[in-house]
């Protein structure tokens, strides 16, 4: 009897520290090693209403989700980005040796980070953005959204009940576009105080531009993008590292927008509309900076934004 219940009690103590080594390892790096080596299934890639597709030489939609290059690496953070998915993981590809490091370069990268972040809809685009990773190659990609549900639920709406004061089908795509520009300009002020520190609004977002009037170059491109997008006009933001304005496909061709310099301050404080920096080229874009007392404010990476 005591040898019986000695055996019982020693298949219990193994069964235990089986048990307590699964609690170990589940916690470990160890554990994700593992699970990877034999499972290297990705997330789901589920799009909400607000994914669009800017094709880009930089970057590309993409359904490889087993990076073998930086170049792959990228098309994953604009493909999950740009569908508005909040948190996905993959894996490195086994023959890719330098992932981690292309991921930590990518990560500390807070430039081009933002540089993909402008292709995307603003609904989409993140306000954080974290990655983590383990030594077996596992990423995960987790976003925190510029806008809540409700400021999208709020701008979607009154964007929807200004339309048809503002656009209409016996007028060019041209003249709807003019007509969206100079509604912006003439009910936003350019917020001064932002860069300061000392805004009351929600300057940096379509919500602040269009609820509270006041906007800085960020607050201008989200409105119009959203304006544009409702309409079917393919636009994109393209920015430096003091300033943003759009880009939009009109015609055949990529042309500038920039509601920012339409929309100057003057010493009377007085709020005229311009429409300089309406629908140009990057040609002419780049006569009117040389012509200005900011030589540089409209220079931006061709190789990433294209000409």
């Amino acid at each position: 009897m005591l040898k019986r219940f000695l055996k019982i009690l020693n298949i219990l103590f193994i069964l235990f520290g089986f048990f307590s080594f699964y609690l170990y390892i589940s916690d470990s790096e160890l554990f994700d090693q593992i699970t990877a080596y034999y499972t290297e299934e990705h997330s789901l890639i589920v799009s909400n209403n607000y994914g669009i597709n800017i094709e880009r030489n930089y970057f590309q939609k993409s359904n490889n989700f087993s990076p073998k290059s930086k170049k792959d690496l990228l098309n994953i953070y604009y493909t999950v980005l740009s569908s508005g998915t909040i948190s996905f993981t993959f894996h490195c590809d086994k023959t890719y040796d330098t992932c981690i490091d292309d991921v930590k370069d990518l990560m500390s990268d807070n430039s081009l980070l933002s540089h993909i972040n402008n292709f995307i809809h603003p609904f989409n685009t993140y306000k954080y953005i974290k990655t983590t990773y383990t030594t077996a190659g596992k990423i995960t990609i987790t976003v925190t959204k510029l806008y809540s549900d409700e400021e999208i639920e709020m701008i979607n709406k009154k964007v929807v009940e200004l339309l048809p004061t503002l656009v209409s089908s016996d007028k060019s795509t041209t003249e709807n576009i003019k007509s969206i520009h100079d509604y912006i300009v003439n009910n936003v002020q350019y917020d001064s105080a932002y860069a300061e520190g000392t805004s009351l609004y929600k300057a940096n977002t379509a919500y602040g531009a269009l609820f509270e009037g006041y906007a800085v170059c960020s607050g201008y491109t989200d409105l119009i993008s959203i304006f544009l997008n409702k309409i079917g006009v393919s636009n994109y933001k393209v920015s430096n590292d003091r300033h943003v304005w759009n880009l939009v496909y009109l015609d055949g061709q990529w042309l500038h927008l920039d509601l920012t310099f339409d929309d100057p301050i003057y010493e009377d404080n007085q709020n005229r509309i311009t429409h300089n920096y309406f629908l140009i080229t990057t040609e002419k874009l780049k006569e009117l900076d040389q012509e200005s007392d900011d030589k540089n404010a409209h220079v931006f990476n061709e190789k990433i934004y294209g000409k």
